[in-house]
């Protein structure tokens, strides 16, 4: 199984070669996948309901959401065991990591806000609230400098600025937006708008809709081919990738 599809079947799945670790929400727990082989090699229990899940720069830890208690669980993938957790904001969904592996985005929808914790210290640094609603996904731009957020309940992308630590713009795209991707260059970035089966073509650099795409019913999943010349959109609503 390839990254892309696993990225596509799975929204959270962290990959940490030469395995994939995908949330089962309703045992709480993480299923280990040799993706050489394509089997479930391990099961890792984390009690919660984990959702959101990204692997740090290191290979070492991975960085789950856990919904209903509120905090980032920390499982150390060496021991292959959960060791320690951190408060978020309340109802964490998404997890993004920066290129460098440095920083952890966690976006909590209840909240409305995004969670940042730096994975040197194993701790929050700081937070930003956005101004659109139920924010879900948080993913970092390739050079790190900028945060796009899918809020699902304001139909808009918050822009963070990570240096300033501050909301410096908002787009409005369509319909409860879900997963977001960026070129390899950063120079766009691509949300699926589930209620409105399209996929919406972002300018990274300026911030604005660039153009509009038909994608399947119930878009939800993004992938990028690493060159940059596909991108992959899963629609929930036809079990089919566009």
């Amino acid at each position: 199984m390839t990254k892309l599809a696993l990225a596509l079947l799975f929204p959270c799945c962290a990959l940490a070669a030469p395995f994939a670790y995908v949330s089962n929400e309703g045992s709480g727990s993480l299923s280990v996948i040799d993706t050489a082989t394509d089997t479930v090699v391990d099961t890792l229990q984390t009690g919660g309901k984990p959702r959101g899940a990204a692997a740090g720069g290191d290979g070492h830890w991975l960085y789950v959401s856990d919904q209903p208690n509120n905090r980032l669980i920390l499982v150390d993938l060496k021991e292959r065991k959960a060791s320690g957790a951190i408060a978020l904001g309340v109802s964490p969904e998404g997890v993004g990591r920066s290129a460098d592996g440095r920083w952890i985005a966690a976006a909590s929808e209840q909240s409305n806000s995004v969670s940042f914790i730096d994975t040197r210290l194993q701790r929050e640094a700081f937070t930003v609230k956005v101004k659109g609603e139920n924010p879900e996904h948080a993913i970092f731009s390739p050079d790190g400098r900028t945060v796009y957020v899918s809020a699902e309940d304001g139909d808009t992308l918050e822009v963070i600025d990570f240096e300033r630590r501050a909301q410096i713009a908002q787009i409005k795209v369509g319909a409860r937006p879900r997963g977001i991707g960026f070129l390899p260059d950063g120079s766009r970035a691509y949300v699926a708008a589930e209620n409105a089966d399209t996929l919406f073509v972002i300018d990274a650099k300026a911030h604005a809709v660039l153009a509009r795409i038909a994608a399947g019913k119930r878009s939800n999943g993004i992938a990028i081919h690493p060159d940059g010349t596909r991108v992959y959109v899963s629609n929930g609503g036809e079990a089919s990738v566009s």
